[in-house]
């Protein structure tokens, strides 16, 4: 058993010339973050980005960059985060 961070993918999402960021309906009302999400099977990161912005959000959106990869080590994650339109 290996103990491997697992892949997030995490946008910053361009609207309107704002950052949208999501608020959880559980966390305190001053908590907000970017749109994030697990990849899935067979998908690559600008897949993956894509389709969590539209589940999470419900827009379409198109990878302008790779903003950069970020190890998360207190969720033994590493964060792949593209700024997207």
């Amino acid at each position: 058993h290996y103990d491997n961070p697992k892949p997030v993918v995490a946008a910053i999402v361009e609207y309107e010339g704002e950052v949208l960021l999501a608020r959880n309906a559980k966390w305190p009302p001053t908590w907000f973050a970017l749109i994030t999400g697990f990849l899935e099977a067979n998908e690559s990161p600008e897949e993956a980005i894509k389709r969590e912005v539209m589940e999470e959000i419900g827009l379409d959106c198109e990878v302008m960059s790779l903003v950069g990869i970020y190890p998360f080590f207190r969720m033994n994650e590493l964060i792949i985060a593209f700024h997207v339109k």
